[in-house]
């Protein structure tokens, strides 16, 4: 995966846990500083031992905290060195998650050896989203769902994002609460 995610991941930790447990956590990983530069590629196994590490930390499930971790990654980017893509990706929640896409092809050209997931968006119902993910990793799912989450947020939008396998991707629904004022 990318430095970017292994320093979402370190602020995350300083952020809630303090830099004595991020201190504890990188050591137990095996990972260092050198694993850390934002736009470089490393090996997947360096990225899962640390989500590892910090699960075993905290004592969450990996599902609740890879929830966790795709929620703070929304706010990560937005903050960050992403925020300019961010900001025109789209201004609805349906617009932004339609231009992933083409958001991880401005990325790629930065880092031509990225190997970003791909994302397909349509409207089922008025208040309902289906989101079909494709990637090359297994298990990212609850990540998925957590980013979803947060763009919800980032919206101002509120409901359920539920996730069903299939054999090549994974289909997430969003079932959207419309309130009142809209």
């Amino acid at each position: 995966m990318y430095g970017m995610i292994h320093k979402a991941v370190e602020a995350m930790v300083l952020e809630n846990l303090g830099p004595d447990a991020w201190s504890t956590i990188l050591h137990k990983s095996g990972l260092n500083d050198e694993h850390f530069f934002s736009a470089q590629s490393y090996d997947d196994k360096d990225t899962f031992a640390l989500i590892g590490t910090v699960q075993a930390h905290t004592g969450m499930t990996l599902e609740v905290l890879l929830e966790n971790f795709g929620q703070y990654w929304i706010k990560f980017a937005a903050e960050g060195n992403f925020s300019s893509l961010m900001d025109m990706a789209g201004d609805d929640l349906e617009s932004f998650i339609q231009s992933l896409d083409a958001m991880h092809a401005a990325i790629r050209s930065t880092m031509p050896d990225a190997d970003m997931p791909s994302f397909e968006v349509s409207r089922a119902a008025e208040d309902t989203l289906v989101v079909i993910y494709r990637s090359s990793r297994a298990g990212l799912d609850h990540f998925v769902v957590g980013l979803l989450q947060g763009l919800m947020a980032r919206f101002n939008e509120t409901g359920e994002v539920s996730v069903s396998p299939q054999a090549d991707h994974s289909i997430f629904t969003l079932k959207l609460k419309r309130q009142s004022n809209r």
